[in-house]
């Protein structure tokens, strides 16, 4: 079964525990703050992946959705990028402070049923990322349709399968997709007050990014 969104709501993990009480098996795409009740209950028998990418061009990314979000909705008003950027620092964007958001997961770092991987080791080497999620999942798969499966998950043919969606909101959720795009945005002085945020939310904690 395959569940994209709606996770955290308690009609929806009630119903995810009568499923996994039945032995089904889900697969289930959202996107959450924090492990929910339902993987906390039975994360035994779950196993997650946790994407990860570094959060200067993730402000960048999530700056363009919105515009492009604005726009489709016809909205008179949208934000310049020098205030939105501190905003993003100040937690007052659509699921609240990122830094937060990578350490609510970041809490299951050790269990052996979450797997985190980084959106820039991903673009670095697809091929190992593919090889690391198989493994986690125990799936036996020939080299063939790893090369395969590798190949239908680069960016360009994900952007590509995604143009063609009928929802509106799908064709435009993939942009650049490339790591360091943040440079094209940021000035000195917000480069500045990102470094000294993340470090304060991040720094000790094992979490590292990097950033082109």
């Amino acid at each position: 079964m395959y569940l994209q969104r709606g996770l955290a709501t308690v009609q929806t993990q009630s119903f995810c525990f009568s499923l996994v009480s039945m032995g089904a098996v889900m697969l289930v795409c959202d996107v959450m703050c924090r492990p929910p009740l339902v993987f906390l209950l039975f994360h035994t028998q779950v196993k997650v992946l946790v994407p990860m990418r570094n959060p200067k061009d993730t402000a960048v990314s999530l700056y363009h959705y919105a515009h492009n979000m604005w726009k489709l909705r016809d909205f008179k008003v949208t934000i310049p990028w020098e205030q939105f950027a501190q905003n993003f620092i100040n937690g007052n964007v659509p699921y609240g402070d990122y830094c937060d958001h990578l350490l609510g997961w970041w809490q299951m770092c050790d269990d052996p049923h979450f797997l985190f991987l980084k959106y820039e080791d991903m673009k670095r080497d697809l091929l190992s990322a593919v090889k690391t999620i198989v493994a986690f999942l125990d799936v036996e798969l020939e080299e063939s349709a790893l090369t395969a499966v590798a190949e239908a998950c680069t960016f360009d043919n994900m952007k590509t399968e995604m143009a063609n969606s009928e929802i509106p909101e799908i064709r435009m959720l993939p942009r650049k997709g490339i790591v360091g795009d943040w440079k094209n945005m940021f000035s000195p002085e917000q480069n500045k007050a990102f470094d000294t945020w993340y470090e304060k939310k991040l720094g000790g904690t094992g979490i590292t990014f990097d950033f082109e």
